[in-house]
């Protein structure tokens, strides 16, 4: 794909410069040895030889110009390996975080679950408390009543013997 002033376009990593390209590799001599055909039948299937880039670039790019880019590229990697650190820390200190607040809320269950344990247990315990003191009543209540019942029962059974007389 060249460009009709014997550029072609910019190849990555090389800043999207336009580079010139000296000379391509004639592929017919190389596909003729490497085949050990002498007859000149180039119709064959071979894959094609891609330009090399060791013509000379011309333009901006030099020898310090491509320093500067390895330079830039080292920067960047270890610019995103403190990053990628800088990540984990910040990871590892959250996860630190809640597994601290995991910690905490379980001992706060805990203690909840003592003190629901506790509290069923007054309540049990005043039931009963409440139970016996019914039964209580009503124990006192029938020892107070059945003497009296027992004579008005009396009261009553006279009445009605005399009656009947």
């Amino acid at each position: 794909m060249a460009m009709g002033n014997g550029l072609m376009p910019g190849v990555p990593g090389m800043a999207g410069g336009a580079v010139t390209v000296v000379s391509p590799v004639d592929t017919s001599v190389a596909q003729l040895d490497s085949m050990g055909k002498g007859n000149g039948d180039l119709s064959s299937p071979m894959a094609p030889v891609p330009y090399p880039f060791e013509g000379v670039i011309r333009g901006r790019r030099s020898g310090a110009c491509v320093e500067k880019v390895v330079e830039r590229r080292q920067r960047r990697m270890i610019k995103n390996r403190e990053s990628a650190a800088r990540s984990r820390a910040r990871k590892q200190a959250y996860t630190m975080e809640l597994e601290a607040e995991v910690q905490k809320l379980k001992e706060q269950n805990e203690e909840l679950q003592k003190k629901h344990v506790y509290t069923n247990n007054a309540i049990d315990n005043y039931k009963q408390l409440v139970l016996a003191n019914y039964q209580r009543q009503i124990l006192n209540l029938s020892l107070f009543l059945v003497p009296s019942l027992s004579m008005t029962m009396r009261k009553i059974t006279t009445v009605n013997e005399s009656e009947r007389l």
